[in-house]
């Protein structure tokens, strides 16, 4: 009694505890609660969880997951932007700057007033989760009050400029007009922030006064380098020049970023000579400790020197950034204007190879061949879902493009093509089963495989995010097969069983996997034998044994061939009697049929 008591006693202990341990988790943990304390009209967010599989220290493990929350939601930011169909403005004069200037903001953990971190660890399953946060309205209001407080700094560093432009001082000018372009680049991450938050861009703050400043910079060191005489290397020195003006004696290491189209994160043949090229400036230059981004974490002691082109014209422009490793804050800013005709044939290769594929994307057609399919169940094959792609213009097709296709409601993909030589795939829909109901399709260009791109790729999300999503749908009414079955089952003695036991499990397993039974052996598509025939056994103290010996034979009757066959010897049942242990016997083999059957429909 005592020890009942006291193993009752211990299992509440147990379960209790554990209530608790899951009690004390945070509401937040759960996305439904996170969903609806934090709506996203409300609050920006970011959210990660993992599992400490490797055992690392408890803080050093959580910082991470900490860094990929925070991550998560500058990102939202940055693919929201990158979305923004008030971008999408006429590519003609100072317009086009704005747009890619506000789409290469560089975001900082500084953008980004109000943020709040919550961390909660899971000791028992060793789970860690991190959820940053930041209430709209306040980011909203903090970037206006950067904006204002830049305007007054941009419009003095002008002033100086031009005094010192009229002095005849060229390097003090080009110092003020490139303090003028970093602080520039600190209101255009405001903006950006603003833009990602709903507000309209005729809305942003000060806005024409921003772009007059943009472009009056630009002309002014423009012409202070006189750029239409710019080459690649020149370029590269005076944005290592531009930055060494603002940031002077520093004893902390330049890491090197590669430079990237459109800030996109792709690079090009272009970019990394003039990334090289930069590197060797600021050696040169500015006697700074410089080396290449290796793969290791960023130090307090660090600056990360990285940048972005873009095709503006008949003009390449590069802007570059010097940022605090630790905290993303810009500390300098240098821009260059490098004539197109300028670059030479070993610098070709200006757009990535990524873009250019992106670019051809936009450009593709997607024209669903076979709009209405009606098929069968298992025979696919004979009516594949055909997409013709061509060039919006109808004139060329495309070969070797990878599709994907999708169950609209769910996004099971549900089968993978590439076209052929006349722009064609032809996707074979196998996963689908037979219904009485019309089911629906969608097949589209499966673009990670066709920028080869992994799914994961952080990158991704901004490039499908510029890209139109160009779909077809298919209409499917797919029926079972017809299948006519014939089961012969006999008991020890040769006589048929009273009660058959295979043919009618074996049609309930058919008939629930989609398929029909008809008795027309001129409408079947498929015709199943099974032979099965007892066997007695030997007794034991009044147990009786009885044995089963089973074939299965499936044949296609559309093209003859046999698809499936299978031979089960002895299955054994045990009973009263003979005939109980017979009947036994069979319900056995018919579960081992069966069973086998719906793996092979699996298939």
């Amino acid at each position: 009694m005592k020890a009942n008591l006291f193993k009752n006693l211990a299992g509440l202990i147990l379960f209790l505890s554990c209530f608790s341990a899951q009690a004390q988790a945070p509401v937040w943990v759960q996305e439904s609660q996170r969903n609806l304390r934090y709506p996203s009209g409300t609050y920006l967010t970011g959210f990660s969880v993992a599992k400490n599989t490797l055992n690392e220290a408890g803080d050093e493990f959580m910082n991470k997951l900490v860094e990929v929350a925070r991550t998560e939601l500058i990102n939202s930011i940055y693919t929201n932007l990158q979305s923004l169909s008030s971008l999408n403005i006429e590519n003609k004069n100072t317009r086009t700057n704005e747009v890619y200037r506000l789409k290469t903001a560089s975001f900082s953990k500084a953008s980004l007033s109000g943020l709040e971190i919550k961390k909660h660890y899971d000791t028992a399953n060793k789970t860690a989760y991190a959820f940053a946060f930041a209430r709209k309205a306040e980011v909203a209001d903090y970037n206006r009050r950067l904006i204002d407080e830049n305007k007054t700094k941009i419009e003095a560093a002008i002033q100086r400029g031009q005094s010192f432009k009229t002095a005849g001082n060229v390097q003090q000018a080009l110092k003020a007009y490139y303090e003028g372009l970093t602080l520039l680049r600190n209101v255009e991450t405001a903006q950006s922030v603003l833009l990602a938050l709903n507000v309209d861009i005729a809305q942003l703050p000060h806005r024409e006064s921003f772009n007059q400043y943009a472009v009056s910079i630009t002309q002014e060191i423009e012409n202070l380098q006189k750029s239409n005489h710019l080459k690649l290397d020149d370029a590269a020195y005076f944005l290592a020049y531009g930055l060494l003006l603002q940031l002077g004696k520093t004893d902390q290491t330049f890491i090197v970023e590669p430079f990237t189209y459109q800030n996109k994160g792709f690079e090009s043949p272009f970019s990394l000579q003039l990334s090289t090229l930069v590197k060797n400036q600021l050696v040169e230059a500015g006697q700074y400790a410089v080396r290449e981004n290796n793969g290791e974490e960023h130090v307090e002691d660090q600056l990360q020197i990285k940048g972005s082109y873009w095709v503006d014209g008949s003009k390449i422009r590069i802007v570059a950034l010097a940022e605090e490793a630790q905290d993303g804050v810009i500390k300098a800013s240098a821009e260059a204007a490098l004539p197109l005709q300028q670059v030479s044939q070993s610098e070709q290769g200006i757009i990535p190879a990524v873009i250019q594929k992106v670019e051809q994307l936009q450009s593709i057609r997607l024209k669903a061949l076979n709009p209405r399919i009606e098929g069968k169940l298992r025979q696919m094959e004979r009516f594949p879902a055909k997409v013709q792609l061509t060039q919006s213009e109808g004139a060329l097709r495309f070969t070797d493009i990878p599709l994907v296709y999708v169950i609209p409601s769910s996004g099971q993909v549900l089968a993978r093509a590439r076209t052929n030589q006349e722009g064609i795939a032809s996707g074979i829909l196998h996963q689908l089963g037979a219904s009485n109901k019309i089911q629906f399709v969608e097949a589209m260009i499966d673009i990670p495989g066709f920028l080869l791109l992994s799914p994961e790729d952080p990158r991704l999300d901004q490039l499908i995010a510029a890209i139109p999503t160009e779909k077809v749908r298919f209409m499917l009414k797919i029926g079972g097969l017809a299948v006519q079955l014939e089961a012969n089952e006999l008991d020890a003695n040769g006589r048929e069983m009273q009660t058959p036991f295979l043919g009618p499990k074996i049609k309930n397993t058919l008939l629930k996997n989609g398929y029909s039974f008809t008795e027309d052996y001129s409408q079947a598509d498929l015709y199943i034998n099974i032979q099965a025939i007892a066997k007695e056994g030997k007794s034991f103290g009044g147990l009786y044994f009885s044995y089963i010996d089973a074939t299965i034979s499936v044949v296609d009757l559309k093209s003859g061939e046999e698809v499936y066959s299978n031979t089960f010897e002895s299955v054994k049942g045990g009973g009263g009697t003979y005939e109980q242990a017979t009947v036994k016997a069979f319900q056995n083999v018919a579960e081992t049929i069966t069973s086998d059957l719906e793996d092979r429909l699996k298939q």
